[in-house]
């Protein structure tokens, strides 16, 4: 009976009367050859510029250059381009190791286009029933500890050390590794999503959370003497706080940091616990302005307007109201609200202080001028100028007499009686009719001429 060989090591099994005196170096050979390189055999394949590669493989006790499939290990190096390594197709189970630092080593069933593929510096136990590909290291469940006792390329942000670091995804993408001083996780495609049920906590006992763009840092989050600080790292560039406004993005606030930090809202600003400002505070939800100081209100470029609705702007000394403006109605009002208390003009007459204008309020408002009272009387200003005639007569109708206003004496005229005689001096604010005394000079003066003639008529009679 001929000798046969198995299928799957393609050990020589020796059939009945054969290989009389030499089965023993046969079968030294199975065990030296065939299943020592099938159960430990670590063979290294270079597959230099090569993109397809076929392993070796034949029957009966072979070196290990001649039966590469047989190999328990294979260690795939010297790749300068992607490979793809051909490998029978029967049952049996590799351990293969990729050492290339940027090619892909492509592992295909004979005939077949099943795959498995071992990226750049990678590992694998792998087992093939002939037909499909199965990964022994592909799920990993740890009960205990998962201990790499090696450290990465020191501070290497690319991901792509060859020891020390874990892998995640086809393409190596995401790198988990500690490079001596410190910890990495890095992503090279995509975005790097964390997701979790719960909160995501950021615990740093440096006291510093530092964010970069492309290794330049841009900002901090740190913690000062328990006070939550947030730093723009790049010289003159903002912190900038932006959100969504009914479906159009706004730029809520910009700390300009080329400008010391000036704060620029978008739109108005609530604070029903008031602003402080140095020594200014906004109060009640901005009803209020309170310094300690001198509040200035100044406009560089143009006016200043106060607008109140409710037609009164108030004015306080110490929390009690002292006067007011009023606009309730058309006419402006000025009024003096502590008893007897003045409404008081002053001004600066070259470079002295005077009191232009002094409305006693003890004393029913009289007006007391600290210089002369003229009323624009320029002929230019005038029409349908005529001299007054029978002035005599109506000074004549006029009354003068004594009275009392505001328990104080007086003397003067009637207004409703002068309003017969001269209307035009006297004024009406639908309470109280006035007179313009001044506009009463000019009757007088006209009757003293008239009165005037009439003496001097007497005189040349005599």
């Amino acid at each position: 009976m001929a000798s046969t060989y198995s299928d799957l090591l393609k050990i020589e099994l020796i059939g009945s009367g054969e290989q009389s005196g030499s089965w023993g170096t046969t079968t030294n050979n199975n065990f030296s050859q065939s299943i020592e390189h099938s159960i430990a055999g670590v063979l290294s394949v270079n597959t230099g510029s090569s993109t397809a590669v076929t392993l070796t493989t034949g029957d009966g006790p072979q070196a290990q250059a001649d039966n590469q499939a047989r190999q328990a290990s294979l260690v795939f190096t010297g790749a300068s381009a992607n490979c793809v390594v051909t490998v029978p197709a029967t049952q049996k189970i590799y351990f293969v190791h990729n050492t290339n630092a940027s090619n892909t080593i492509t592992l295909r069933l004979s005939g077949t286009t099943t795959d498995l593929v071992l990226q750049a510096n990678t590992a694998y136990l792998a087992a093939t029933t002939g037909s499909a590909w199965h990964i022994f290291n592909d799920d990993l469940t740890v009960t205990g500890q998962l201990f790499l006792p090696e450290d990465a390329d020191a501070d290497d942000l690319s991901g792509d050390s060859a020891t020390g670091r874990i892998s995640l995804g086809a393409g190596q993408d995401l790198n988990l590794y500690h490079g001596g001083t410190n910890s990495y996780i890095v992503n090279d495609t995509g975005d790097l999503i964390i997701d979790t049920e719960g909160d995501i906590v950021l615990d740093a006992n440096g006291a510093n959370i530092t964010f970069k763009d492309n290794g330049t840092a841009i900002g901090d989050f740190s913690n000062s003497s328990s006070d939550f600080v947030i730093t723009s790292s790049v010289q003159d560039k903002d912190i900038i706080f932006k959100g969504d406004d009914g479906g159009s993005a706004i730029t809520a606030l910009t700390l300009d940091m080329s400008a010391a930090g000036a704060a620029t809202f978008n739109s108005s600003v609530s604070a029903p616990g008031g602003i402080t400002v140095d020594n200014l505070q906004l109060k009640d939800g901005g009803n209020e302005i309170e310094t300690t100081g001198i509040l200035l209100l100044e406009s560089n470029n143009s006016d200043i307007q106060m607008n109140a609705v409710g037609g009164d702007i108030a004015f306080y000394a110490n929390a009690t109201l002292v006067g007011a403006f009023n606009m309730g109605t058309t006419d402006f009002i000025l009024t003096s609200f502590v008893s007897d208390k003045d409404i008081i003009f002053k001004g600066n007459d070259g470079g002295s202080t005077v009191t232009a204008l002094t409305l006693d309020m003890s004393a029913a408002g009289n007006a007391t001028f600290n210089g002369t009272v003229t009323e624009s009387s320029d002929e230019r200003l005038k029409t349908d100028i005529r001299t007054i005639d029978n002035a005599l007569n109506l000074v004549d109708d006029m009354r003068g007499v004594y009275f009392t206003k505001d328990n104080a004496a007086g003397t003067g005229v009637i207004a409703q009686e002068i309003e017969k005689v001269l209307p035009e001096v006297v004024m009406d604010n639908e309470e109280y009719k006035s007179v313009a005394y001044g506009k009463i000079v000019g009757v007088l003066i006209e009757a003293i001429k008239e009165l005037k003639k009439e003496v001097e008529t007497l005189k040349e009679a005599k």
